[in-house]
Formats: C-alpha cells, structure tokens, sequence
C-alpha cells in the first residue's frame, strides 16, 4: 500500500492558554444607493470568517494581536481591506460598485485574458481531481454550540473513505472511528412535533455526529458536485480576477466567483446564494485552495449555511483535500470543524461504487463513542488555530481528562440495526482491513 504522509501543525497540549479576543461589530452599504450590502464576505488570510445578514450587518470575534488584514469581498464591488485597530473604529463601510473587472494579466511574462485562465483551470481540475475511491487517515475536530448552551466538543482519529468523482450527492465520504475523545453534550433534546427545546433538560446525545454526517459532510458532497472548476462550473457561476498573492511560498491568483443568479439548483437542492474565492498557482494555475459561503437560509425553504475552506496538495499529479474547515449555521446552534487528512492512500483502486452502500448513519453509533483511552490520547494535542475562540470557556482552568471522562459517560446508543447500517459496516469493515494490510 503506497501512503503519502502530510505534517500537521497543531498547538497546545494538556494545558490551553489563550489570548483575548475582541467583538466587533458593523455594516456594510453601498456608496451610492446607501442601501445595505448582504453576502459580503468578510476574509483573513484567505479564509471566510462570517458574511453580511440581510441589512449588511456583520459580528466578528478576532484575536486582538491580529496582524493580518481583514477584507470586505463582494464580486459586485471594489474590494476594501482593514487593518484590526483601523476595523475597531469603523463601524459603517462603504463599498464601491466595479465598473471595470480585470480582464487579462501577465504570466510568466504571457499576456493571458480572463477566459484564458479559466479554461486552463478548469482544464487542469478535471485532470487532476482524483476520480477512484481512496482511503484517507484523518483526525476531526469539532466544536457545537446550541442556543447560548456550553459548547460541547468532539474528536476523532480514524479512516476515511472517498467514493471520488461520484455524481450520486447521497454517496458521502465515510468515517470509520479508530478512537475518540468527547465532552458531554450540554444542549436539550428537541422533541420530533416541536422544535422548542424539552422543558424537562433532557440531553441531546450524539449531536455533534449528526451535524458532522448530516451537514457538514452532505453539503461537502454539494460543493464536490457543484464545483466552480467542474464541468457544470461555467453554466453556474460567473467569474473575476483579483490579485496576486504568496501562498506557501508560491504566487498565487485569486478567481472570485458567485452564482449567477439567486436560487441556484444542485442536485434538486436550492442555495439562495453561492460565492468564494478560487487560489491557483500563478505558473500552472493548479488548485491550491478555495473557500466558500454555501447559503440556503434565505431560500423559501429555509436552510443551513455552511462556509468551507479547503487547502489542497498535489501528489503525483493528483490533488487531494489536505485541510477542511467548516462552520454550519442552523437556526439555533453553530458548529465548527477541523478535518485534517494525515496520511492519503494514492494506491489505485477498483470501483467499489457497487459494493459499498454509503449513508449519513454509517459508523454514527459505533462503540468507539463510548470507548474513551486516556493513554491513547495522551500529549495529543487538543486546539487547532480554527476553534480556540469557542473552545476557551469549555476548556479554560479545567482538567481535560476530566471533561472527557465525563463525556465518556454519556453513552451513545449503538443502534445499527434500527438504521440498517449493520451489513454495510461490515463490508466496509472487511473491505478496510482488506486495503490496508
């Protein structure tokens, strides 16, 4: 079995410390009309943070020794940057309307226009995008929060398995949990005829699983489909150039995009609005990263919004997700994750699209939940960069061990049979142990 290995760089150990961190609050309009600017997408360093609601209002949480600068995007108007001392003291910003976008830059001493650059994209994705199942060791982070309950907080090391190009959006990557580590679930269990939460306090166990398999992973499947620089991209999305950047010491361009109109249909699933940012690499123009805002919330039908940013490496020609950084918003609760893939398993494999039945259930009730090893996950670390802020009450002056021993003691239900995912985590099982000895 051929294996790629990728470093992870984490912080923190047993003891979390951590910096304060400032509210800041504001609104976005237009210089002309005044009228209030929504989906602005606020960004630092290529990442999106939040978005403007419907009145262009936005609510940032930033670390007060922020050195980098925060942007205000929209592919409709001129671009505007803050640094965190100038953004404190502006509360209302003003954006321009774009009357002229970029159409043509300078690569590698070559004159190439907009269409150009896209086309080589595109091209290079189609060609590059793994398109067989393949397996993947992975660490995920997760932290939820409901209402203004106290966030809970999940960790898994295990596998994951990826179907590759697969136009079926129901056929989610599948995580099989090797360990965990969880912190008890502080939030009410909603009632099937009532979206209120129980009066009686009684607790919602597993929902941070939920959340990872319904949302996150089945709106990642969304975006896989919906791709900018997939085949369908073009007839979706409309496109702009922006600047050149330095990306792990690598020139980079960045493609803004958005849907070319609001309601637009993935799948049979409506997304009143879809944007973000392309980075290719400024010589090859290869996929390096990319975020977006994916929003239903303001469909007719209502809906979660998920930001994703996803880092990219090439091996052996080929690109892999590397990163994923999440955040679902639904109504009353908020998630956010860390997806780490620490090693990737190149070897080429047969279609296993007839013998592997995926579903958001698979693994969501393995024993693993309710297995915590303290000498496994001992001096491993706990924070990433990307939660700190929502994990600094939960874990401040506390012994981890403790919380999790606690969490442990929430059992979860192992119910396969209810579900009907028995047999397919037995061939999935079989079918692992398989591929990887």
């Amino acid at each position: 079995m051929t294996k790629f290995i990728l470093p992870v760089f984490l912080i923190c150990f047993n003891s979390v410390i951590f910096s304060q961190n400032i509210k800041i609050t504001g609104i976005v309009f237009n210089e002309q009309s005044k009228k209030p600017i929504s989906d602005v997408l606020i960004i630092v360093d290529n990442e999106i943070l939040t978005f403007t609601d419907l009145e262009g209002k936005y609510f940032l949480e930033l670390p007060n020794q922020l050195e980098k600068e925060i942007i205000f995007s929209h592919i409709s108007y001129q671009t505007k940057s803050y640094n965190l001392d100038d953004l404190i003291i502006t509360t209302q910003i003003a954006l321009f309307s774009k009357n002229n976008e970029l159409d043509e830059v300078v690569i590698s001493g070559k004159k190439r226009t907009k269409k150009e650059i896209l086309k080589s994209a595109i091209t290079n994705y189609k060609n590059q995008v793994r398109k067989e199942p393949y397996w993947s060791s992975v660490n995920l982070k997760q932290v939820t929060k409901l209402n203004d309950s106290l966030p809970s907080y999940i960790e898994v090391d295990g596998n994951l398995f990826s179907l590759g190009d697969d136009r079926n959006v129901w056929n989610l990557p599948i995580l099989i949990p090797k360990q965990s580590r969880r912190t008890k679930e502080n939030f009410l269990e909603s009632s099937k005829n009532n979206t209120s939460l129980k009066v009686d306090n009684k607790p919602y166990i597993n929902y941070g699983l939920e959340i990872f398999n319904s949302s996150f992973l089945l709106n990642y499947r969304f975006f896989e489909i919906g791709h900018p620089l997939s085949k369908n991209g073009n007839s979706l999305y409309k496109f702009t150039l922006g600047n050149t950047i330095e990306l792990n010491n690598e020139e980079c361009y960045i493609i803004n995009y958005e849907a070319k109109k609001p309601n637009v249909k993935i799948k049979g699933r409506i997304f009143y609005s879809i944007r973000g940012q392309i980075i290719v690499t400024r010589d090859n123009l290869t996929l390096k990263k990319m975020t977006s805002l994916f929003r239903r919330s303001r469909s007719k039908d209502g809906g979660i919004d998920v930001i994703l940013t996803i880092d990219y490496s090439q091996i052996e020609k080929l690109i892999y997700p590397k990163d994923i950084l999440y955040k679902v918003m639904f109504f009353n609760f908020e998630s956010k994750g860390v997806l780490h893939f620490n090693n990737i398993d190149i070897t080429p494999r047969e279609n296993y699209r007839n013998s592997i039945s995926s579903n958001r259930f698979l693994f969501q009730y393995s024993q693993v939940y309710n297995n915590y090893s303290s000498s496994y996950w001992k001096n491993k670390p706990v924070m990433d960069d990307f939660i700190d802020t929502e994990l600094k009450n939960l874990f401040k002056e506390k012994n981890l061990n403790d919380l999790f021993i606690i969490g442990n003691n929430q059992k979860i239900k192992v119910n396969t049979k209810d579900l009907n995912t028995e047999l397919p985590e037995k061939a999935i099982l079989t079918l692992m142990n398989s591929d990887m000895n």
